[in-house]
């Protein structure tokens, strides 16, 4: 069923780790059967790793700012574990590596 499939692949874009797109077809997931927990406790899953993502980038962005270069890399290095396919991110540890 749809609930079913939409769960399924939700639970495979969290795995890749493209957030957006699984908070996305969670979001989905609870329209098709909102008395289902499941999904409700995956969005809070998700809203709460992008927090922390945002939360590194920014603490990224505040160390680059002061010239903290090395502890800087780290934390955007942190933040790219948690979503390799962060393109901003990723440049910003280039321009990092090359401050």
């Amino acid at each position: 069923d749809k609930y079913v499939k939409s769960v399924t692949r939700a639970d495979q874009l969290l795995y890749e780790k493209d957030y957006a797109a699984a908070l996305l077809e969670f979001r989905n997931a609870a329209a098709l059967s909102p008395k289902e927990t499941y999904p409700q406790e995956k969005i809070k899953e998700i809203e709460a790793l992008q927090a922390k993502f945002n939360n590194l980038v920014a603490e990224a962005d505040r160390l680059m700012d002061a010239k903290d270069y090395q502890k800087a890399l780290n934390s955007y290095q942190a933040a790219l574990q948690m979503q390799p396919r962060d393109s901003l991110v990723q440049v910003k540890i280039a321009s990092t590596n090359s401050a």
